[in-house]
């Protein structure tokens, strides 16, 4: 049985073997501080320079990693990475050499072999106890294979994840309230019922939802795919004709949205997200702030951005929970009167006076027209009637399409081929969607924001780039031991997965998306 006591603060988790014998007992899994560096990764084969020595014929020099990232919450991850011959067993899947996954409370953990093996002092089979994070008994795991993180922010973090049925690649973004944000589930929630009602090639798709019976935890199951962050191409000096593609989805995503009865209240560019960069995509994200028409809301909130409307900090003061989709609707509209201003000008339209609120100021600032004198007269025509301090006064994105500058225009058919970009995102920049697969796309394994104004962490909360560590792991052991050279010899009809990780598994078509909520078993 495993030791219910109090952990040591020094202890992050614990393998509890299947069958102790003399030779095989418990592994308190630490994390140490050395020169004011924070480590937890731990090593585990033959050699001798490892952190935890297994002594076996089917353990590999350097066996597998397992690593923390430190934190003491929701979102506190433990995960292990496979550099065997015979391979590391995680709930009895075989991981693939090179490929990371995440461990869960109660997952099982074999080193070399799936089977018990007769010398009881080689039997390295355990069950990983997580002192932190959540249970793999969650009704989310048990649906899905949590991969690699792609990002996070205030309200949520991202994962990949395969979903196990059918073997497609969503992302899930988890959310889970704390002191600082007590509300995280309730947004989630508002999230959710907005984008149940949203249908649209240009918005990302949900596809089910699991909240946890406590209403402590969710977890939104949301398109996968490749993209970039809209903000790419702020700096590219886009023709007139590129920048009228991207702002024509822009404008129709919000169409609809607007005439379904929701506004989303936050939009920025790291919340629109495209999906290629030869004809692009364009996938509204993260209606959390989103107000719903008909609908229960939440107290509106309201971030300082450079796209916030110069009224929307007033009106929230003013009216509180009775801010209305109609006000929300025209922050909207001012939030897309300055991104095609910037797609067409390749800069922002006014500079905030202001450090601490980079929002428009009426008093204090004003917006530069200069730069779209070389741009067409309807063009500029719809930027200005966009960017009216009054909203009263103000354009409404829903009757963008019949202004002169995008009335009649056919999407889908300009190329970007030339389009020379000279900020690329790092490999796989998080976002959602393409019209007719799946939405968020891979994260830099660290700094990738969800949500632009990111999360305060708590000081003692440790970032830890796995990935990085355990290839230097690997690097080392590599470079003091000769490689080992084993036949592995495959038993009858068993299938191994692929190298490249779970998120490769083919399996039987996508069924229909369906929207769900889901308590906990």
């Amino acid at each position: 049985m495993p030791d219910t006591a109090k952990p040591s603060i020094h202890v992050f988790g614990r393998l509890e073997p299947l069958c102790p014998s003399p030779g095989v007992g418990p592994i308190d899994l630490l994390w140490e501080a050395k020169d004011n560096t924070l480590t937890a990764s731990c090593s585990f084969g033959r050699y001798e320079n490892n952190k935890h020595v297994l002594q076996g014929e089917a353990v590999s020099g350097l066996h597998a990693t397992i690593d923390w990232n430190g934190r003491k919450d929701p979102m506190s991850i433990v995960t292990i990475t496979d550099y065997s011959v015979n391979g590391t067993f995680v709930d009895e899947e075989k991981v693939g050499q090179t490929v990371t996954l995440q461990l869960f409370d109660g997952s099982t953990v074999y080193f070399g072999s799936q089977v018990r093996i007769r010398l009881e002092q080689a039997d390295y089979r355990y069950t990983f106890h997580h002192y932190h994070g959540r249970s793999k008994t969650e009704s989310v795991y048990t649906h899905y294979t949590i991969g690699r993180q792609l990002g996070s922010g205030a309200f949520g973090t991202v994962f990949k994840a395969t979903q196990k049925v059918s073997g497609s690649v969503f992302a899930i973004k988890t959310s889970w309230n704390t002191i600082d944000m007590g509300r995280a589930v309730l947004c989630a929630a508002q999230e959710a019922m907005a984008m149940m009602k949203l249908e649209h090639e240009n918005i990302c798709k949900l596809h089910e939802v699991f909240f946890r019976l406590d209403g402590e935890i969710a977890d939104m199951v949301l398109e996968y795919v490749d993209g970039v962050t809209l903000d790419v191409f702020f700096d590219q000096s886009l023709s007139e004709l590129h920048a009228k593609e991207l702002s024509y989805q822009l404008c129709a995503a919000f169409r609809y949205v607007h005439r379904e009865g929701v506004s989303h209240g936050d939009i920025k560019p790291n919340n629109i997200l495209v999906a290629g960069t030869v004809r692009p995509v364009i996938k509204v994200a993260d209606f959390g702030l989103a107000r719903i028409k008909g609908n229960m809301n939440m107290t509106q909130l309201v971030t300082d951005h450079a796209w916030t409307a110069p009224e929307a900090r007033q009106q929230i003061l003013t009216h509180g929970d009775d801010v209305t989709v109609a006000m929300c609707s025209d922050w909207d509209s001012w939030a897309i009167g300055c991104i095609i201003y910037q797609l067409l000008c390749a800069k922002p339209p006014f500079r905030s006076s202001d450090p601490q609120h980079m929002g428009f100021r009426p008093n204090d600032d004003s917006i530069n027209w200069a730069p779209l004198d070389r741009c067409s007269a309807p063009a500029q025509h719809l930027v200005k009637e966009l960017l009216v301090e009054d909203p009263a006064h103000r354009f409404q994105v829903i009757q963008a399409l019949g202004h002169a500058w995008l009335a009649g225009y056919v999407p889908y058919q300009v190329a970007f081929n030339g389009v020379r970009f000279t900020k690329l995102p790092a490999p796989g920049a998080v976002l959602e969607g393409t019209p007719d697969t799946s939405g968020f796309v891979d994260g830099q394994e660290e700094g990738v924001d969800v949500d632009a104004e990111g999360e305060d962490e708590d000081e003692d909360d440790m970032d830890m780039d796995v990935e990085v560590e355990a290839v230097a792991v690997r690097a080392r052991h590599q470079s003091r031991q000769p490689p080992v050279r084993r036949r592995v010899q495959p038993r009858r009809g068993e299938t191994y997965r692929s190298k490249a990780g779970p998120q490769q598994l083919v399996g039987r078509p996508t069924p229909p998306a369906r929207k769900r909520a889901h308590g906990k078993h």
